[in-house]
């Protein structure tokens, strides 16, 4: 594993990008902030799958942990099922949830999140040249 100039560039643009979106989740369930603006959980639910589709490509182009990427991109989108299911389950046990519309809400959060994980699966593996 070789990393480059602008792979250490990429990394610490990507680890910005996780730190905000720690700070915002943390901010915003300390201060009740998604019971105040109804829209915040749709934008952190987008934010959270974009970054782990791009987390796997960033793991990916770097070469680590090959042998669990490996070359097929298809399981970014099975990481991604997994985490938003994973994560969907933490705000129920917590108790970071509405109990009136919680079933409808549960099914926003998937899509919204799947949504902007498969936007950025789109984006990136348009963009990945496959070398063998």
């Amino acid at each position: 594993m070789s990393v480059t100039k602008q792979h250490s560039i990429t990394i610490f643009f990507l680890a910005l990008l996780w730190i905000f979106f720690i700070l915002i989740q943390y901010v915003s369930t300390y201060f009740s902030l998604f019971w105040y603006f109804w829209w915040l959980d749709i934008i952190m639910h987008v934010y959270g799958g974009v970054l782990i589709v791009s987390s796997w490509f960033m793991v990916k182009s770097l070469g680590a942990f090959e042998s669990i990427v490996g070359k097929n991109d298809h399981r970014a989108l099975l990481l991604l099922g997994i985490t938003i299911v994973v994560w969907e389950i933490y705000e129920y046990t917590f108790g970071l949830i509405t109990p009136v519309g919680y079933p409808v809400d549960t099914v926003m959060d998937l899509l919204v999140g799947f949504g902007g994980g498969l936007a950025a699966f789109f984006l990136f593996h348009s963009r990945t040249i496959e070398t063998t």
